[in-house]
């Protein structure tokens, strides 16, 4: 879990965006790019337990079969960065 008890939780209208937002007929999308771009400005401005709390959230839809098998590995480095 992230330090400090920080969880990052899907929304109540995710279930209802799931088409629009995480499931692509190409190999990612834009948001994509803008998760990317989210943890990396969260680690520059040293909000670290909150970039490690929305890279929890996302490996939790990796784990739950959501389509970012391509993305995940910049996300990591990403937040890592």
């Amino acid at each position: 879990p992230a330090a400090m008890g920080l969880v990052v939780r899907k929304a109540a209208n995710f279930e209802s965006r799931i088409e629009v937002c995480w499931h692509t007929k190409v190999v990612g999308n834009h948001n994509w790019l803008r998760v990317s771009r989210v943890l990396h400005c969260l680690r520059l401005f040293g909000l670290d337990e909150e970039a490690a709390a929305f890279l929890q959230c996302l490996e939790g839809l990796y784990s739950e079969g959501f389509p970012v098998a391509p993305a995940i590995k910049h996300w990591r480095k990403r937040a890592a960065t």
